[in-house]
Formats: structure tokens, C-alpha cells, sequence
């Protein structure tokens, strides 16, 4: 039989760290984080159709998980958009939830201290991408967790494990086409596990969990090679290497390489060392970035395909090296967990502000509004990382969609896109969304064709 993956009380402290690592993420969303940049759209689409909104078939495994509590809503008959926006956020938040409590789960008793490689990942790649939450690759990278340690660790599945192990594998194949390099290490680690093995049902079990994982390889380089957008594709390639010309990811690369070597190592003074290293992270972050616009939020995307394999990588190689944690080891992750969890707090501050100014506007005045006529253009200039991503107005497309999120029930404003914006959900002076969530002051009727509406009144 195989050892029992129960924790002693003692190790349940590293689940509790998990869980509370993701806290920042959920303050986040009651601030309505989640609906930056595509969580607008993908919000409002859901409740148009009522239905999943499924851009991607190579995702829809990712986008039914982050969707279904949403749409549950929807179809139940909830017409409060404050309401409906929660449950999102719920549904966004989730995936990580039962992520980390699965990954517990798989981890034989008097290991569960490899929980510290996920909470260094939520920290080093789904922090920096809080503005990008519906991101498909948030969901993918915690999927790979419970999925690397069931491969990696030698006791044997019992049927829970392979339940897991399955279910992870086949949501992993529909996740997200940078599974790509995930996927092949679990091919090559279902093999070893085949070689290894000395029961015929864990080599079929190895062999099935082989075929999931090529399978995900095959889905994931088929949405590579056929995008949805090729012009999707294009600005991902071209932004492969520009969340690496600012020094927050490679201090936060470094402190986590340090974290290795002083874990492989036992190198206790190195552990609490780390602790300096965390918070020089967040410092970086203070100072550098706090403008969560796509000037900055959308290339780092790009960390699901760079920085996570890394990250997967050291985790197997500390898993190899077979030493227990040093001492000061839980010190050190609930240290840059706190430095971490502040710089992403104070930074939230400058998307509540943003938030504030635009409730403000579509509850003060009424008709179209010129954002160039309001405080947010002088916001998005001051606080820009440089003036050219002055313009981006914390990617400014979706901001007719926030005016009618934050305008509930009633909408008597709805602020316009800069001139020139090169694509916008709708166009706020033809259409009227979500007429079945909102009414519509009259200030608002759509102007006939030819004769757009003008600027508002105060």
C-alpha cells in the first residue's frame, strides 16, 4: 500500500500559506480587478448570450472553469451586475483553490513543504498578471502542480491519485497553447514512470496519464500553428522578451534560484537572506510599475511560456535532489509572501483610483463623454511607466464596457475611446448592451446613422 498523503498538523501550515498567498488576488477582485482589460469583455459577452463565451477551441477546457459560476448565475435569473461581477471574480479565484488543495493532496505525508514551489509561482507569475486574471494561463499553470508532483513522487496511485492525475491532465490538454512545454515533460516523466514501475496497473495508469499529456502537446501545437488571430500570435512572439528588460523578474528569478540552491544546499542563513531578496522584489514593483496597463499586464503574458517551465524546472530538480527543507525555510516563503502581497495592495490603489474616477462621471453626468473632457486622460498621463504608454488608458477599449458594469441599474453616461482606438467591443453611440441588466436614460438613445451623438452634458 502506498503512504498515506495525510499531513500532520505541523505541515497543514504550508496549505494555509498557499491559500493565503492568493489573498491578494481575491481583495483584488472585490475591487473589480478582474474586469481590466478582457474581463470586461469576456463579462459582458456571458451575460449578452448567456452562455459560455468560448473564443478558442484549443481553451475551452480553461474558459468553461473560469465561466461556469457566471453563467450559473445568469441562467438562474440574477440581474445585479454588483452581484454577478462577485461571482466572476468567484469563478476566476477558484481554479487556484482547488488547484493548491489538490496539489496538497498528492504530496506523501512529511513532504507537503513542496507546497513552497506553487507559492513561489503564484508570486513570481500570477501576481504580476493581477490585471490580466482571465488570462487562460493563470488556470493552466496551476493545473501543472498536482500533475508534476503525482509524476515525480514514487509511491504508488491509489484511485483518488488518478482521479487527480486525469481529471488535471485532461483539463491541462484545453488550457492554454503554451501547455506545450508542460505537457512534453509530463510525456517524457510518464514514460520513466512506465520503466519504473512494478505493478501492471500502475504501467497502464503511467501509460494513460502518457497519452493525456501527448494529447494536450498535440491540442496545444495545433493552436500554435492555426491561432484564432494571427495577429494575436505575432504581438505574443514579439513580446517574449520584454517583461525580461525590467528588473522585477529577474529579482524575483533570482530570489527563487537562491531559494533552491539554499533548500538543495541547506543553507539556513541563505533561507532567511531571502527574506531581504522578497522584499527588494516588491520594492521594484513599488517603484517601477504601478500602472497596471496593457503597456505592462499584456506582455507578461508571455511568462506562462518563459518563466513558468523555469519554475518547473528547479521545482523537479529540488524534488531530485531528495533534502528536506532547512528550517527557516517556511520563514522565508511567509516572508516574500507578505513583501509581495503589500507591493501588489499598493498598487491595487492606483486602479481603485481609476475605478472611483470613472463610477464618478457615469454617475455625474449624462450623455457621450470625450475621455479627453475628463480627469481619467490626466490620471493615465501622470501615472503612465513613459508618455507613450500614456495613450493606452489602462487599455482603453474596454472602457465603455466598465461605464456600463459600474453604471448599475441605471446608465445616463458612458465615457468614449480616445479617437483612433483601433478596436472597441461596441460602438457606444449605435449600440445598447445588457438592455435586459440596465435601463437606459434618454440622454442615451441611439443616434440615427450619419449623425452621431455629441459630447455630454455637465
Amino acid at each position: 500500500m502506498s503512504e498515506s498523503p495525510a499531513a500532520a498538523p505541523g505541515e497543514l501550515r504550508w496549505l494555509v500559506l498557499a491559500f493565503v498567498a492568493t489573498l491578494p488576488l481575491a481583495i483584488a477582485c472585490w475591487f473589480d480587478r478582474h474586469l481590466a482589460m478582457d474581463g470586461a469583455n469576456f463579462f459582458v459577452k456571458v451575460l449578452e448570450s448567456e452562455a459560455f463565451f468560448l473564443p478558442a477551441s484549443t481553451r475551452v477546457a480553461t474558459n468553461v472553469i473560469q465561466q461556469w459560476a457566471l453563467v450559473l448565475a445568469v441562467q438562474t435569473g440574477v440581474k445585479d451586475l454588483r452581484v454577478l461581477s462577485a461571482v466572476f471574480g468567484f469563478g476566476l479565484l477558484l481554479p487556484f483553490w482547488l488547484g493548491l488543495a489538490a496539489t496538497c493532496r498528492v504530496l506523501p505525508a512529511g513532504q507537503k513543504h513542496f507546497m513552497a514551489l506553487p507559492i513561489w509561482a503564484i508570486l513570481l507569475i500570477h501576481f504580476p498578471l493581477d490585471g490580466g486574471l482571465v488570462f487562460e494561463g493563470h488556470v493552466m499553470t496551476i493545473l501543472v502542480w498536482p500533475v508534476l508532483f503525482l509524476l515525480l513522487r514514487r509511491e504508488r496511485w491509489d484511485g483518488i491519485d488518478a482521479l487527480l492525475l486525469f481529471g488535471a491532465l485532461g483539463l491541462l490538454a484545453f488550457s492554454y497553447e503554451s501547455a506545450i512545454l508542460p505537457e512534453l515533460a509530463f510525456v517524457a516523466l510518464s514514460v520513466r514512470r512506465v520503466s519504473i514501475a512494478t505493478e501492471s496497473r500502475q504501467r497502464r495508469l503511467s501509460l494513460i496519464a502518457g497519452a493525456l499529456a501527448l494529447l494536450g502537446a498535440g491540442v496545444a501545437l495545433v493552436g500554435i500553428l492555426f491561432p484564432r488571430d494571427s495577429g494575436n500570435r505575432a504581438d505574443f512572439a514579439d513580446s517574449l522578451l520584454e517583461p525580461w528588460r525590467w528588473p522585477l523578474q529577474w529579482v524575483g528569478l533570482l530570489a527563487f534560484a537562491g531559494f533552491g540552491v539554499a533548500w538543495a544546499r541547506q543553507w539556513r542563513v541563505a533561507m532567511l537572506a531571502l527574506a531581504s531578496l522578497g522584499f527588494a522584489f516588491g520594492l521594484c514593483w513599488l517603484t517601477g510599475f504601478t500602472v497596471p496597463s496593457r503597456g505592462w499586464v499584456y506582455p507578461n503574458r508571455t511568462l506562462f511560456l518563459t518563466l513558468a517551465p523555469m519554475v518547473v524546472l528547479v521545482s523537479a530538480w529540488i524534488w531530485k535532489s531528495g533534502v528536506a527543507m532547512p528550517r527557516d525555510g517556511f520563514a522565508a516563503c511567509a516572508a516574500v509572501t507578505f513583501a509581495l502581497s503589500v507591493a501588489l495592495f499598493v498598487r491595487l490603489e492606483a486602479w481603485r483610483e481609476y475605478r472611483a474616477q470613472v463610477v464618478n462621471i457615469v454617475h455625474g453626468r449624462r450623455g457621450l463623454v470625450p475621455v479627453a473632457e475628463t480627469p481619467i486622460w490626466r490620471h493615465a498621463r501622470r501615472t503612465a511607466v513613459n508618455l507613450s504608454e500614456a495613450g493606452l488608458l489602462w487599455d482603453s477599449w474596454n472602457l465603455p464596457q466598465l461605464c456600463l458594469v459600474w453604471s448599475w441599474p441605471r446608465v445616463q453616461a458612458i465615457i468614449l475611446n480616445p479617437p483612433g482606438t483601433s478596436w472597441e467591443p461596441f460602438d457606444p453611440r449605435r449600440e445598447r448592451p445588457l438592455q435586459r441588466y440596465l435601463r437606459y436614460d434618454p440622454a442615451l438613445t441611439v443616434a440615427p446613422a450619419g449623425n452621431p451623438q455629441g459630447s455630454a452634458s455637465r
